[in-house]
């Protein structure tokens, strides 16, 4: 079994301190959609582009918790290289473990195209809402032909949406039963 200890970094990207521990036999792995590659890296160099030469992968623990591994793919002469294992882990270039909390976790899903994983493990959470008004009951769609006109004004005089008004309307011949 391959314990991982998962540290705390100050702002000098140095270790603070040991904030937990998780077992990589007992997490799932979720490795980035579109990670760095060196031809990838090289391209976007000649180009004069940003390119971190970073890979990142997200674990979820038998624990529940969310670890973020990024492993920095640059070897102590500066070169990029496709695999962790060629980078010296004492050179300070090895992979860094940290603990995410669940909506920094939902935010890397989404941007990887792990949705299916956010509701395996995160079920409870509500449902996206768009711009606008939530509904409020089913829809209706009704053709008031020669209604309309009166419908209209009827709005107009109330100072309300033809929707209001055709609810108004409808409550006022139902009665006070609506």
């Amino acid at each position: 079994m391959t314990k991982i200890t998962v540290y705390r970094y100050d702002e000098m990207n140095s270790r603070v301190e040991a904030e937990g521990w998780f077992t990589l036999e007992d997490a799932e792995a979720m490795p980035e959609a579109d990670p760095m590659t060196a031809a990838r890296h090289a391209q976007a160099m000649r180009r004069g582009e940003p390119a971190l030469g970073v890979k990142e992968t997200l674990y979820h623990t038998s624990q529940g918790r969310w670890v973020l591994k990024t492993a920095w793919h640059i070897d102590e002469c500066g070169r990029f290289v496709d695999d962790e294992s060629d980078v010296d882990p004492h050179s300070g270039g090895g992979p860094r473990y940290r603990f995410l909390s669940d909506a920094d976790a939902i935010e890397w899903l989404r941007r990887n195209r792990y949705e299916d994983r956010i509701q395996q493990y995160l079920p409870g959470l509500p449902d996206e809402r768009g711009p606008g008004r939530p509904e409020i009951g089913g829809r209706v769609q009704v053709r008031l032909g020669h209604l309309l006109p009166a419908v209209d004004s009827y709005a107009a005089d109330h100072r309300c949406s033809r929707a209001e008004a055709v609810r108004l309307l409808v409550i006022a011949g139902l009665g006070n039963d609506a």
